[in-house]
């Protein structure tokens, strides 16, 4: 131990400064990257703030954690659906995915925070939020959804991983939804995903009530938070554009414009 030392000296006193600083750089650079690595970019969660729903968004930022249902309690027809190919599948086989697909607890993210169709569908039409978020991907298992022209097909194969073909099935959608640029976080062991709450972007039609009351949520529970205007980051969609340019007269207005004047 003692002439591993004495090595590790003589190689620091011959090395000049410059270059010890270069060597120390370089490892500080690694260790950082090797503790970003354990937080994936930042997801999004759009969500309204209608009647209760408000109730679960004041649980995101209090508890800094998003409820994860089981597959059971989507509300998609078309989640889940599969076919399966090469031969009959097995009674037993079909029957344990059929048990596990139900109690696979998972939430939806979205990987962009731009997108207006996202805002409609799940934003209350612009007047809700999107929360960015970043999650620990070694603590869950975080996948990205993959959209086909089909849907998935499992085989004898892949059906021998239970769980693995569970994910694999609800990993896959029709190409229809490739806009939402989906992630998806599993879990087993909890009803709640443990998150960190980066930032929360408001929608272009959020009523005034609601944002001076985010602003105050968040000035109390989490000043760290940042809240970001849907504005500042979306242009006009091109299709409103293109139907004011297409329809003599008509001129697309943003929401705030349109409640000051009407």
């Amino acid at each position: 131990m003692r002439n591993y030392s004495s090595s590790i000296f003589l190689i620091i006193k011959k090395t000049d400064f410059q270059t010890l600083q270069s060597y120390y750089l370089f490892l500080k650079s690694i260790f950082i990257i090797k503790i970003l690595s354990f937080m994936v970019d930042l997801l999004y969660k759009y969500k309204s703030l209608e009647k209760e729903n408000f109730k679960f968004f004041i649980d995101i930022i209090l508890n800094n954690r998003i409820y994860a249902p089981k597959f059971s309690e989507l509300n998609d027809p078309m989640e889940g659906a599969y076919f399966y190919r090469l031969g009959n599948m097995k009674f037993y086989m079909g029957n344990k995915l059929s048990n596990v697909l139900p109690n696979l607890r998972l939430c939806s993210f979205s990987r962009v925070k731009d997108d207006p169709l996202m805002w409609s569908y799940y934003s209350n039409g612009h007047k809700g939020v999107a929360i960015g978020v970043r999650i620990n991907d070694v603590r869950y298992s975080i996948e990205p959804v993959n959209y086909n022209k089909d849907l998935p097909s499992v085989s004898r194969r892949k059906i021998k991983d239970i769980n693995g073909s569970g994910k694999y099935i609800l990993t896959h959608k029709l190409k229809n939804w490739c806009h939402e640029q989906e992630t998806r976080v599993f879990l087993e062991d909890n009803e709640f995903i443990d998150a960190e709450i980066v930032e929360i972007n408001t929608g272009r039609c959020i009523s005034d009530q609601d944002y001076c009351l985010i602003c105050k949520l968040v000035s109390r529970i989490n000043p760290n938070i940042k809240i970001i205007k849907a504005e500042t980051f979306m242009g006009f969609p091109d299709f409103l554009i293109n139907d004011a340019i297409d329809t003599p007269g008509v001129i697309p207005i943003p929401c705030d414009f349109a409640r000051a004047i009407f």
